[in-house]
Parts: structure tokens; C-alpha cells; sequence
């Protein structure tokens, strides 16, 4: 294993109720813009490590072990919100 830089792990805030991790990698892995990564958890000497795989070839893996990412439940229809708003208006 090779030693290729340092990085903060920073934080995507998309909606209010939600926060992402953000990892930028440093310039010598231009070469992995646009490729599709997979993740791993371990830990190596007690320390968390997060390996970080560029490879189709783990995808019959990943199937085998990857658990369904959770989704947020679906906001409401645009009328149902529309009259919701409505109806605190018409309170005023």
C-alpha cells in the first residue's frame, strides 16, 4: 500500500434533514474522475480504514454482501402541498 495524500472529509448538505460525506482525492487520482467506486469498512491496527475500490470486476462481490441503501420517504404531491399552504394562509 502506498501513502498518496491527506484530505478532510467534508460535508453535503442537500436538504435540511440530510447530510452526506464528502471526500475530495488528492490530483495524482485525476485518472478516477467518472469512475464507479465501492466502498468497504474495516479496521487495520485498531484503526478505522475505509478502502476505497476502482474496479467492475468486485461488482459479483458486492452483490453477494451490499445491503439496500435506505431512501428517504417520498415528500408529498405538489396539490397536497399547494392546499396545505393554502389553508394556513386562509387562517390569517
Amino acid at each position: 500500500m502506498r501513502y498518496i495524500g491527506k484530505s478532510k472529509i467534508s460535508k453535503i448538505h442537500p436538504k435540511p434533514d440530510m447530510n452526506y460525506p464528502s471526500l475530495r482525492l488528492p490530483k495524482a487520482c485525476d485518472d478516477a474522475i467518472g469512475e464507479t467506486v465501492h466502498i468497504f469498512e474495516t479496521t487495520h491496527k485498531s484503526f478505522k480504514a475505509l478502502p476505497v475500490v476502482l474496479s467492475d470486476y468486485i461488482s459479483k462481490y458486492i452483490s453477494s454482501v451490499a445491503q439496500p441503501v435506505a431512501q428517504p420517504e417520498a415528500v408529498a404531491s405538489v396539490e397536497s402541498r399547494l392546499k396545505t399552504l393554502e389553508s394556513e394562509f386562509k387562517r390569517f
